[in-house]
């Protein structure tokens, strides 16, 4: 599970919780199954989802970059951009 909170909620005082929340845009990657990045593309295209930017990892994979709606950066990744 994640989960990703829209700071101005999540820090206001008086809340059951300690306050959090990531101040400015955050990132989070999720890695997508081979031959699935081209399809998650379309689906998004379809949507009308920019796709604010895509990377070619140099043959180790590729990545494309979005926003969500509280502009937090969100990539999907396909292959192994992060060699060990």
């Amino acid at each position: 599970m994640l989960l990703i909170f829209e700071p101005s909620r999540s820090s206001l005082p008086g809340r059951p919780v300690p306050s959090h929340g990531a101040s400015g845009a955050g990132h989070v990657a999720f890695a997508v199954a081979p031959g699935e990045l081209d399809v998650r593309r379309a689906a998004l295209d379809r949507d009308g989802v920019e796709i604010e930017q895509e990377v070619d990892w140099n043959g180790r994979g590729r990545s494309l970059y979005l926003r969500d709606p509280a502009g937090n950066s969100v990539e999907l990744v396909e292959g192994d951009i992060w060699p060990p």
